[in-house]
């Protein structure tokens, strides 16, 4: 969870876990800050989008204002 106007990366420690080369991951994220909502008649402010990711990364990243999930698949 990141609930700053900046990038933050996420340092990770996966000790005793071989994780597969790729993961998916689920961001939640607002375009409209901390105050971000989805209102009937209006444009999304809070969007969910799947993707992949670099599970051999050391070093993770949650955008501005969002929330992501990740999953890795032990291999």
């Amino acid at each position: 969870m990141n609930v700053t106007d900046k990038e933050t990366p996420l340092e990770l420690g996966l000790e005793g876990f071989k994780a597969a080369p790729k993961g998916r991951c689920w961001k939640l994220k607002s375009t409209a800050g901390l105050d971000g909502q989805n209102a009937i008649g209006k444009a999304p402010e809070v969007v969910i989008a799947e993707d992949t990711f670099d599970a051999t990364q050391k070093v993770l990243t949650a955008a501005p204002y969002s929330i992501v999930l990740y999953r890795f698949e032990a291999v």
